[in-house]
């Protein structure tokens, strides 16, 4: 895939939401809803002291959603096996709490 051809679709799939706004209510009505889960694990991961307190849950929710949508979306295929291993070690690791030692 060209360039020109990824930034085309990219910006489609953008800009549709905005012009067709019943697609742009469905796609927040399905995905705000995956997303306030997936910050609710993260707020309870900080609650419970396995995930440091300094993070924001919103950040760290699009750091997972981030490659999970870049794959299909850009690459027109689903992410691989050893990117989202790729992806949940580098998420764990940045948001481990610092440990006194």
């Amino acid at each position: 895939m060209t360039r020109t051809t990824t930034a085309t679709a990219t910006s489609r799939a953008r800009d549709e939401p905005s012009r067709h706004p019943e697609l742009g209510a469905l796609i927040l009505e399905h995905f705000g809803t995956v997303q306030e889960a997936w910050r609710g694990v993260v707020e309870r991961g900080i609650a419970r002291g396995e995930v440091d307190p300094t993070c924001a849950p919103v950040a760290v929710v699009d750091m997972l959603a981030s490659q999970l949508v870049l794959a299909p979306l850009m690459l027109y295929r689903p992410p691989e096996e050893a990117e989202i291993e790729a992806l949940v070690h580098l998420v764990l690791r940045a948001t481990r709490p610092a440990r006194d030692e």
